[in-house]
């Protein structure tokens, strides 16, 4: 199935860019990579990159990095860790003490570390091990 492209629908930059099509392009192809997470070879449909670029408005020079199950993995790390975050800046003075919640955060961040830079939070890491390494002390 050809899927054309309509680049009037692409963001402003991608507009100005060319990313994987030249100008003379004129439907959308399918782009075969390896997910950096599982090594499993994919592709990136015609119809998700038409999704991507036109209604979503990502750029065009942008294609994916993990294959749609590893994903999906990464984003519901993500999501436990948004919780654990908003969870610490409501109640960050009791959590400070918590080595349960900050280890099971910590272990969440750095699983997310796997799958990419994306969502990985080094700073988070870094904090998180500091207050470990005092609670060890007291």
């Amino acid at each position: 199935m050809n899927i054309k492209i309509d680049r009037t629908k692409w963001s402003n930059n991608s507009q100005r860019s060319t990313g994987h099509y030249d100008e003379h392009a004129i439907y959308y192809e399918n782009i075969a990579y390896r997910c950096c997470k599982c090594e499993q070879s994919t592709t990136y449909t015609a119809e998700q990159q038409k999704r991507d670029y036109e209604d979503k408005k990502d750029y065009v020079w942008c294609i994916p990095s993990l294959c749609l199950e590893c994903e999906s993995k990464r984003d519901t790390l993500r999501s436990e860790v948004d919780k654990f975050q908003a969870k610490w800046n409501e109640e960050r003075e009791k959590l400070s003490h918590d080595k349960i919640f900050l280890e099971k955060w910590r272990e969440l961040i750095r699983e997310i570390q796997t799958y990419g830079r994306k969502g990985s939070h080094p700073s988070n890491v870094a904090m998180i091990t500091k207050l470990l390494s005092k609670l060890k002390e007291i």
